[in-house]
């Protein structure tokens, strides 16, 4: 695992069985696919692993195997982050005794905190030592973080090393990047990553990435070489598939591409969500037949 982490990064499932609890087979299983595939870091726990109906003890095991598949090969990220700064804390905890390289905390949910507040929460998490990812997703959270507050943090606390930024806005990143240069910033929009990589995306934590592993690496990777032409291939091949992951609430598309796969043992997800409907199922299964994919 190089000393910089870029390139792409899976916002991986959690798996279910018809029961409700982890499929531990089909994520180990996921854990393996990504290793050999080029996957540049697996984020454990975020919004696509359902972060919010996760228990602490879960999360645990979670980290625990994921690092024992992983090892030291392809960094371990957990989403760590929840609308409590003690909750926060304990989740971060948890994480880091298991071994996660970073931690993804978002920025609270919910409270929508001022400047001042976001400092201290960030302050608290950093206390533990670990590697923070701060994590800009409005759309579920209720706040943009102006690029001015992600750059008071970056300075003022060592830990925070990076931005995962999900405002969908090409220009938010490209100004965030010139802003904190020195900082890792992650597209975390997969519709705009090809245009958020030539104003200075690291790469992407990415929703895509658990259906083609192999095919998202090879985007930064040519993206390096000045291959463009691979570039708008790629948009061309799986935009209508990038469509279809957000039909309905994230991972349930994802979840259901997985399944039609044959990646995963069901498609279920933990309420408050419900698993896909008939016609998202026979959406994804046109496409994913059209790819090559089953």
């Amino acid at each position: 695992m190089s000393e910089k982490l870029e390139g792409s990064i899976v916002a991986l499932i959690t798996p279910f069985l018809g029961d409700g609890s982890i499929d531990w087979e089909s994520y180990e299983g996921l854990l393996e696919w990504h290793k050999v595939s080029g996957t540049n870091g697996v984020l454990i726990t975020g919004t696509t692993g359902e972060a919010p109906v996760i228990s602490l003890e879960e999360r645990r095991e979670l980290y625990r195997r994921a690092k024992k598949i992983l090892g030291d090969e392809v960094a371990l990220i957990a989403g760590v982050g929840t609308n409590s700064t003690e909750g926060s804390v304990a989740n971060s905890k948890v994480a880091l005794e298991e071994g996660a390289n970073y931690l993804l905390v978002v920025t609270p949910p919910y409270n929508k905190p001022n400047p001042a507040g976001l400092l201290r929460h960030y302050s608290e998490i950093a206390k533990l030592g670990g590697k923070i990812i701060v994590y800009n997703v409005p759309g579920r959270t209720g706040y943009n973080m102006p690029i001015d507050v992600f750059k008071m943090l970056f300075e003022e606390i060592e830990e925070v090393v990076a931005l995962k930024e999900a405002a969908g806005s090409v220009d938010k990143l490209g100004q965030m990047k010139k802003a904190v240069p020195e900082a890792e910033v992650y597209s975390g929009d997969d519709h705009l990553y090809i245009p958020q990589l030539l104003v200075g995306a690291d790469g992407v934590i990415s929703v895509l990435a658990n259906l083609i592993p192999q095919e998202m690496a090879k985007v930064h990777l040519k993206f390096k070489e000045g291959d463009n032409s691979y570039l708008v291939e790629f948009w061309q091949k799986y935009r209508e598939l990038i469509r279809l992951l957000f039909v309905e609430t994230n991972p349930i598309p994802a979840k259901a591409a997985l399944y039609l796969m044959g990646k995963i043992k069901t498609y279920e997800v933990r309420s408050p969500l419900a698993p896909a409907s008939e016609k998202t199922l026979e959406l994804l299964k046109v496409e994913l037949e059209k790819l090559g994919l089953i």
